[in-house]
Formats: structure tokens, sequence, C-alpha cells
């Protein structure tokens, strides 16, 4: 049953990026990344799209910031 209950809760649960990571998974590979690369570095290299204020930039971009408010 509880096994189950993490199945169904790993199902629902928000996924970031093309690669489909969980916050936690995102949240890691933004902190590595950060030692080399900016905020659009980051971005455009995760989330594979270029700053030009696209939906698709937009949608990424506050992806982005959702991952990183709980380091702030």
């Amino acid at each position: 049953m509880i096994q189950e209950q993490r199945i169904n809760s790993a199902a629902t649960e928000t996924r970031f990026t093309p690669l489909k990571l969980t916050s936690q998974e995102c949240l890691n590979l933004v902190i590595k990344l950060r030692i080399d690369f900016n905020q659009t570095q980051i971005i455009e290299r995760v989330w594979g799209v270029k700053k030009d204020g696209s939906d698709a930039w937009n949608k990424a971009y506050a992806e982005y910031k959702d991952v990183i408010e709980t380091l702030e």
C-alpha cells in the first residue's frame, strides 16, 4: 500500500526541463552548473531554449525560478 502511494505521488510530482527531472534532481543539476555558468547559460543548456522572450523561454525561466527559490 505504501509503495503504491509512492508510485502515485511520483506520477503527479511536478517535473522540470525536457528531461522531466524532479524538483530535487533539477536543483542538484543547477547547483553544479552555477559553478561555471550564469542563469541564462544554465537555462539555455538545461531547458534547451534561447533567451528571446518566447513562450518557451518564459516557461523555462519560470521553472528555473521555481527550482532555485529554495536556495535564496
